[in-house]
């Protein structure tokens, strides 16, 4: 994962026909969430500076079964998911004019 990424929370699911992910993480000053399918595309969405609302939906997915997964665990589940993830990160940051 790219050194400018920081705090990468990634959340699993795997209930029922779900297996997707839904997380966050910090680039420079500014807060994104991330989700989708495994195996899928990535949709991301700029949450400004502070943490706290993306702590609150983290709490709220993992009531509805979502379970923490490091990095190397997500390798294993979809070992192209870094590529899928930057590609679209990238495209997202070009959009929010934030490049």
């Amino acid at each position: 994962m790219n050194q400018s990424l920081t705090n990468l929370n990634i959340l699993y699911c795997n209930e029922g026909s779900s297996n997707k992910v839904w997380g966050w993480f910090q680039h420079g000053n500014h807060y994104w969430a991330f989700w989708g399918g495994v195996g899928k595309a990535f949709g991301f969405k700029r949450h400004g500076i502070w943490h706290l609302e993306l702590s609150k939906l983290a709490r709220a997915k993992q009531l509805k079964g979502y379970n923490y997964i490091t990095s190397q665990e997500f390798d294993l589940l979809d070992p192209q998911w870094q590529e899928r993830f930057w590609e679209r990160f990238t495209f997202a940051l070009l959009s929010a004019g934030t490049v």
